[in-house]
């Protein structure tokens, strides 16, 4: 038998499982207290005490003989991390499958528990099923005492992700940047971590922070010789380097991931990438490029596509530009007749927005503003898209400081003002 800590371990381990209080664990075998001990490897416990307990819960008596298997586990668990420090989706759902088919009877031992369920954890959150996710965390926050510094680093670093995944960007940076400072602690080489910092930092408007762990990342990359993350990583830096309008720098960064997803990538990963540099384009006002790359994006998708729709809106908004109106109104007519309002309302109030300036060749003709400040723009505060909202109300204080209706001009600025410092701060 081993020793009283990892008995009362396994006593704990398994009862929470089963989701049985002390007391109804407790009931008929010793006082709610003297459960309490042994659990804390406080008391080593009378052995029929033990037994019984051991059989309430139906845990195998004899674990000392699972030792060898435990080894064989841990060395599987270690290949299902190895697959996640790859970002091999398919790798580590067949890690987690493998394990739970043949480890079953292992996995609440306490030489191996908390390892699997930190890489169960992981494995939620790779397949973005967040309540199993928190559900394990809530589990592991009952053993905080148990973990050791490197469980403890992992389960700062998947908390982190969990709240950034649930849109808590803030929340979700704090234990990111505690999980980078253990690892610094640790000696540890995870690229991943820093890309997920740089991600939040991306997500809270912050590009100077986004491109700093950004480039941290790479170099980490480069170190262990892992390409796999890389695409991500150098699309986040693209998209800031944007942020900051250099784009001279955010290009070459897309004209890396280009090459790459052209060569091993799917259409849609091709499309995503010549929609983004089409984007970029359209921030350096260079309408004439943005359009050959929204075409070039185009060529790659399919109407069930979710961005189809955006791109054709945005390559008919250049058109407009550019004041090519047969142009930008055939695209627009025919997005306007396939998107369906109920999937996709807010595509569908964008186009029709759009649509109405096309058609009017104005873009502050009456029909637009009166759609844009009766629908449009009460759906995006209602569903707080603040990039939106600081878009059209600064549309909508331009129109109305031309029509010399300064007082609703000023009230639709100081609302972009304020949502464009909420954006700024992370509130949206």
């Amino acid at each position: 038998m081993i020793n009283n800590k990892i008995n009362g371990l396994t006593i704990k381990i398994n009862r929470l499982k089963k989701n049985l209080t002390l007391s109804q664990a407790a009931k008929g075998i010793c006082s709610i207290s003297y459960l309490s001990k042994i659990e804390n490897g406080s008391l080593d416990p009378q052995s029929d005490i033990e037994q019984l307990m051991f059989m309430r819960l139906e845990i195998p008596n004899e674990e000392a003989k699972q030792l060898p298997s435990i080894e064989e586990l841990s060395y599987q668990l270690t290949k299902g991390y190895r697959e996640i420090l790859l970002d091999n989706k398919i790798g580590v759902i067949e890690a987690y499958n493998e394990i739970r088919q043949n480890y079953t009877d292992l996995i609440l031992h306490p030489n191996i528990n908390f390892k699997y369920v930190l890489f169960e954890l992981r494995y939620y959150l790779l397949i973005h099923d967040l309540p199993s996710a928190y559900e394990n965390l809530n589990y592991l926050n009952q053993f905080s005492n148990h973990l050791s510094t490197q469980e403890i680093y992992f389960y700062t670093y998947c908390k982190g992700i969990l709240f950034s995944m649930k849109k808590d960007y803030n929340i979700g940076l704090k234990y990111l940047l505690e999980a980078q400072n253990l690892q610094e602690q640790l000696d540890l080489n995870n690229d991943r971590i820093s890309y997920h910092v740089s991600l939040t930092y991306s997500h809270l408007n912050k590009p100077l922070l986004a491109i700093e762990n950004g480039r941290k990342a790479i170099k980490s990359l480069e170190c262990i010789e892992l390409t796999s993350n890389e695409r991500n990583i150098r699309l986040i830096l693209a998209i800031n380097y944007g942020k900051l309008k250099m784009f001279s720098h955010a290009l070459i960064e897309y004209e890396i991931v280009l090459e790459r997803v052209l060569e091993v990538g799917t259409k849609k990963d091709v499309a995503m990438i010549y929609y983004n540099i089409a984007l970029l384009y359209v921030k350096s006002n260079d309408s004439d490029q943005s359009i050959i790359y929204f075409l070039k994006s185009l060529n790659y998708r399919s109407k069930e596509d979710p961005y189809y729709f955006s791109t054709k809106r945005l390559l008919a908004r250049e058109y407009f530009t550019l004041m090519k109106y047969n142009k930008a109104l055939f695209l627009i007519e025919e997005a306007y007749q396939l998107v369906d309002k109920t999937q996709n309302i807010e595509e569908y109030f964008k186009i029709k927005l759009l649509r109405y300036q096309i058609i009017n060749r104005d873009k502050y003709n009456k029909e637009a503003i009166s759609f844009l400040e009766k629908k449009v723009l009460p759906f995006f505060i209602k569903h707080e898209r603040g990039d939106l909202i600081v878009e059209y109300s600064e549309l909508l204080s331009e129109y109305f400081s031309r029509k010399q209706q300064y007082k609703k001009a000023h009230m639709y600025i100081q609302q972009a003002f304020v949502y464009k410092n909420n954006l700024l701060r992370g509130d949206n």
